[in-house]
């Protein structure tokens, strides 16, 4: 049977052992305190809302839509957490396609780094109709059940996760950003620090 994943690791010394040897590294479940930089991501299984656009945009090629975000073709991933019904989120559309552009644009930045909106609560529908009413460039996933939210450790949205993909499949957070975008070049520019040291 094929599932679509092309990025699956084998542990030789089995389950048991790999559990041993990455203790931060569990399947998505709930934390009850915020994911801090140096921890690992969860391996939550992620599905794409556009697959045709988001794959391109991405670098995947499996053929199931679902994928982890250790398949992204990048070495980072910039995570925005939004929601459809989240006031602030809407009126801070138009500064995040800022940053994407910025982030796209950059000589540095540009193969090195991928945007991705997770959908708090909202389903894919949803999240179609976000990205199409408030023209988001980059993709938007839907994360329904939250589990890629309570998975850091939920709390409050906006939210934005930047993580770096390690050779060995795990995805390690960088730095993370809770709140309000006051200053969109103060945030490129931390991004920026932050993947080119």
């Amino acid at each position: 049977m094929r599932l679509g994943y092309t990025n699956v690791i084998r542990y030789p010394a089995g389950y048991i052992a790999w559990r041993e040897h990455y203790p931060d590294l569990q399947v998505c479940e709930t934390r009850s305190h915020r994911l801090q930089p140096g921890q690992y991501f969860p391996p939550c299984v992620l599905t794409a809302a556009d697959r045709t656009n988001d794959f391109a945009y991405l670098g995947l090629q499996q053929e199931s839509a679902n994928f982890f975000l250790a398949d992204v073709a990048a070495e980072f991933v910039l995570l925005k957490y939004y929601g459809e019904h989240c006031h602030q989120c809407v009126q801070e559309v138009e500064q995040y396609s800022r940053l994407f552009s910025m982030l796209r644009n950059d000589p540095e930045l540009g193969q090195r780094l991928k945007m991705i909106g997770i959908g708090v609560g909202d389903n894919q529908r949803s999240v179609l109709r976000f990205k199409r009413s408030h023209q988001v460039p980059y993709p938007l996933l839907p994360d329904e059940r939250q589990l890629m939210f309570e998975s850091v450790g939920a709390g409050e949205i906006p939210l934005l996760y930047l993580v770096r993909i390690l050779p060995d499949a795990r995805v390690e957070v960088v730095q993370y950003h809770e709140g309000g975008l006051e200053d969109v070049d103060g945030l490129f520019a931390l991004i920026k620090k932050a993947v080119t040291d």
